[in-house]
């Protein structure tokens, strides 16, 4: 599908936290995240992955103007608290799925994780490459 002027861009990426968060860090990222994605007319989800008590991901999917997600990614994939980033889908779409949310949340166990994903006996940082299955766990998650 080409990008036409107006159309939304959705990208989805995972990404291992360099360090756990507790839940008030965890509060702070999502406060700053809906800020600037309403800026920025960038709406989505974020999953916020614990893995085990000392590892943590991310599944996110960003949409909106090309130029403000692809931004948006870049800002992230900067930042020092993402590593082993995984770009998972990128491109144009016909509506976005997240329309009414800057930034939608949810907090999953990392065995959740592997119940919605359908691969229950995955590694779990394996499985956040497979766009496949984290399609699975945003289907899981009420994500349309």
């Amino acid at each position: 599908m080409r990008m036409e002027p107006g159309m939304t861009h959705s990208l989805m990426y995972s990404s291992a936290a360099a360090f756990a968060l507790d839940d008030r860090e965890v509060a702070a990222l999502l406060a700053d995240s809906r800020r600037r994605n309403a800026e920025n007319g960038v709406t989505g989800m974020l999953v916020y992955i614990r893995v085990d008590d000392e590892r943590c991901a991310f599944l996110q999917v960003l949409e909106g103007p090309e130029a403000s997600v692809e931004q948006t990614y870049a800002r992230i994939a900067g930042d020092e608290l993402h590593t082993d980033l995984t770009v998972l889908s990128r491109g144009p779409v016909a509506q976005r799925r997240f329309a009414g949310w800057s930034m939608r949340f949810a907090a999953l166990p990392g065995d959740d994780l592997l119940d919605a994903s359908g691969r229950g006996d995955a590694d779990p940082f394996q499985l956040l490459r497979d766009g496949a299955a984290m399609e699975r766990v945003l289907a899981a998650l009420g994500a349309e």
